[in-house]
């Protein structure tokens, strides 16, 4: 299992040369500050600025969750990212970034996701008693994986169709449980306090290893919301009792179809995100969910 030790901090032997800033393009209170930021690491610390489209390597990332994900989905291989979360405020980011150059930060280690998507060839024909072994999971022969690495959750949805989606659920190639309802969520400890708490899921610090298994709307009352550890492989097919098929989406974005002999396996992503903190990893934990949900 993946274990994140009990208290990190960025430590440098040199300082780094090369930064991508990514910008939320349509919010322009966001062009002065987006300014400011660039020109100081320019003229302050002789930094290589990078854009978008000619990334060759991330080091660092400041912004919010969406530019986040934004951010994450230029790299799909091996990428040592380093970002900033939403706690951090613009009026002082000075001191801040300096702080991230100098190497002197907490950090907190949060886990993404591995995904592989396997669908049939185009133009091949699928019959019903070869689409599963004897053990209900696809053989994979004939068909075309897809690889991609995710921040916060894959959701598995019935899409545009009226009837519930019926999907089997896979714990290292044993079933685990059948989900009847809108749709099913796994995701990071890094995205539980969005989509997959609002369904039901509890709410994990990014400390604890774990992968959330959350249906939404089930139909079933013995399935329910699951933490499973972040060393398993959880594999997720259509069941072959579905009247339709099923749609996934990867961090809310990318929808693709998912047929009946299909399947999506899941896996806790090897390169974990460093993630810089404001105070310590529990208080920025806390403060977090007080502005989030107004905790008290």
């Amino acid at each position: 299992h993946i274990q994140d030790p009990a208290s990190l901090r960025l430590t440098r032997s040199k300082s780094p040369k090369c930064m991508l800033v990514i910008r939320k393009v349509p919010d322009a209170s966001l062009l002065q500050p987006f300014k400011k930021l660039c020109v100081y690491l320019l003229e302050e610390n002789n930094m290589i600025m990078y854009m978008e489209k000619k990334v060759g390597r991330l080091h660092h990332l400041s912004g919010g969750d969406g530019i986040l994900l934004c951010a994450s989905s230029l790299f799909q291989g091996e990428c040592l990212w380093l970002c900033f979360l939403t706690l951090f405020n613009l009026k002082n980011f000075q001191s801040q970034v300096t702080q991230v150059i100098v190497g002197n930060a907490a950090i907190v280690l949060r886990s993404g996701l591995r995904v592989r998507v396997v669908k049939e060839l185009r133009g091949k024909k699928r019959t019903t008693h070869n689409a599963f072994s004897e053990n209900g999971l696809d053989t994979e022969i004939g068909k075309q994986p897809m690889q991609y690495q995710m921040l916060n959750e894959v959701m598995t949805d019935r899409g545009p169709s009226s009837y519930l989606s019926n999907m089997n659920v896979y714990l290292d190639r044993h079933l685990m449980t059948t989900v009847q309802g809108n749709a099913v969520i796994v995701s990071t400890r890094t995205s539980g306090i969005v989509y997959a708490a609002a369904a039901g899921a509890s709410m994990i610090h990014p400390k604890v290893p774990a992968i959330m298994l959350t249906p939404i709307c089930s139909h079933l009352p013995s399935c329910s919301p699951k933490v499973v550890p972040a060393g398993v492989e959880l594999k997720i097919m259509v069941s072959p009792e579905a009247r339709n098929t099923a749609w996934v989406s990867l961090d809310t974005w990318k929808p693709q179809e998912v047929c009946h002999g299909n399947s999506i396996t899941v896996t806790a992503s090897c390169h974990l995100l460093p993630s810089i903190c404001v105070r310590g990893q529990v208080s920025d934990w806390f403060k977090s969910l007080a502005q989030c949900l107004h905790w008290t």
